[in-house]
């Protein structure tokens, strides 16, 4: 199986820290690599995903304090159901398109308080 390879740009923006990255194909699924920016972005971090299609083949886990953002991404279920999963308080997801094919696309655990989820659209 090829690992993915990924390019993470970490940069300091109004105090919190921003995750760049740009991967390229691979067997694993882009979920690998988007969950692995997200457990490296520190409480209070924002994950800004690339513009361009995205393949899920697990649910992504969002923990609390950390946002997730498109601008522009088209986020594809392969199997993945849910495709996110907000797992903590204050975590937020925004500004993506999900290609749900009859899966969820962001489910909240219960319990869960102050999320935030806007401007996505499903098709």
């Amino acid at each position: 199986m090829k690992e993915p390879r990924c390019i993470y740009n970490p940069k300091r923006d109004c105090d919190t820290c921003v995750y760049r990255f740009k991967c390229w194909t691979n067997t694993l699924g882009d979920n690998v690599a988007i969950q692995e920016a997200i457990d490296s972005c520190p409480e209070g971090g924002h994950v800004r995903l690339e513009p361009r299609v995205y393949e899920i083949y697990e649910t992504i886990r969002l923990k609390g304090g950390i946002s997730i953002s498109g601008n522009g991404a088209v986020i594809t279920s392969i199997g993945a159901d849910p495709m996110f999963l907000l797992e903590g308080h204050n975590a937020q997801v925004g500004d993506m398109l999900f290609e749900a094919n009859d899966t969820t696309c962001i489910y909240i655990k219960s319990g869960v308080l102050n999320y935030v989820i806007h401007n996505n659209r499903m098709v």
